[in-house]
């Protein structure tokens, strides 16, 4: 997620969760059909002073995925942007033989998003981004579930034009336990670090920066019959 300095997860086939990316960041692992997931993040700034980002992630089928990020900005900004994102599942992930692979754009409808290094600011870039976005578990517990002495580790590796720069994009998850996660990412150009505790329950909440930023999320999924 990102307004001029602002740059801006597979259920283990494993009994654990992974922890979640950073916002705008394409990544493979998607809401299977009728899971929905929802999302809030408050963002620690400097301009504007904070940022408070609403999602929404809608499993459509076993293929497609539709997303909707809504992003409210503080003085001196005092504005809010919305864009919708649409995945494409080509490839499940097979262990020992395929990663997960996935296409798709960001801000499909167009819309007046954040600004990226091409576009704004102070206008908001426009363009429709795609995608593509690998991902795989180098590294499967091999005692059963994952713990601190034998975690998870799985690599997300992507690329995306417009938005997402034309650079390469990356997230390295750990699992130490089903209950306690980690992350370190880059993207567009910005590192970010995270730690979190999913509840196995349907819900959980990360800590981490993006840069020099701060941030909170905590979320929540729920199953929908359609």
């Amino acid at each position: 997620m990102r307004c001029v300095a602002l740059l801006g997860v597979l259920s283990l086939m494993l009994t654990g969760a992974w922890a979640k990316d950073i916002v705008s960041m394409p990544e493979s692992t998607m809401m299977k059909p009728g899971e929905v997931e929802l999302a809030y993040i408050y963002w620690d700034l400097d301009i504007p002073e904070h940022a408070n980002v609403g999602e929404l992630f809608i499993g459509l089928t076993d293929r497609i995925e539709l997303d909707v990020i809504h992003v409210d900005l503080s003085c001196p900004v005092n504005d809010s942007v919305t864009e919708a994102n649409l995945y494409v599942k080509l490839l499940d992930e097979v262990p020992g033989k395929q990663p997960a692979l996935v296409v798709g754009a960001t801000n499909i409808t167009g819309a007046d998003w954040l600004p990226s290094e091409e576009a704004g600011p102070p206008d908001g870039d426009t363009r429709i981004s795609p995608f593509l976005v690998a991902g795989y578990t180098i590294r499967p517990p091999k005692l059963g579930p994952p713990s601190w002495d034998d975690p998870a580790v799985r690599l997300q590796l992507g690329v995306g034009a417009n938005y997402h720069e034309d650079k390469p994009f990356g997230i390295l998850q750990i699992a130490f336990t089903p209950h306690i996660v980690a992350a370190i990412q880059n993207y567009q150009g910005s590192p970010g670090y995270l730690v979190g505790f999913e509840s196995g329950k349907g819900w959980g909440i990360h800590v981490g920066t993006l840069g020099d930023n701060p941030w909170v999320h905590v979320y929540g999924d729920f199953k929908l019959n359609f």
